[in-house]
């Protein structure tokens, strides 16, 4: 399993009226990652024959994200069945170590 890894850091335009991490703003960087992750992976036949889509996610939010705090996020591919994967998203306070939403699943 190849693990890959990036950092945000929470800005004021990623907040909201709550004063924390707006959850469509998470669903944003997951994204991001796993994107990041497939053109970083894939070759360059595979870009232009394929499209990399999001075909379902689930996320149980475990806290909240607040201005300035660094936000790690981990991917890896779970399994992969012909053009079907599963993707596990890990995401905790990289000074911390709390999680915001561990084993976020989504299918691409």
């Amino acid at each position: 399993m190849t693990v890959f890894e990036t950092k945000y850091t929470v800005k004021p335009a990623h907040i909201d009226e709550l004063n924390h991490v707006n959850n469509v703003v998470y669903l944003q960087w997951i994204q991001d990652i796993a994107k990041e992750h497939w053109f970083k992976k894939s070759s360059s036949e595979m870009n232009n024959n394929y499209y990399w889509v999001v075909l379902s996610h689930h996320i149980d939010y475990k806290s909240s994200a607040i201005l300035n705090d660094e936000i790690t996020l981990k991917t890896y591919i779970k399994n992969s069945e012909g053009v079907t994967s599963t993707r596990i998203v890990e995401m905790y306070n990289s000074k911390t170590n709390k999680s915001y939403g561990n084993r976020i699943q989504f299918s691409n």
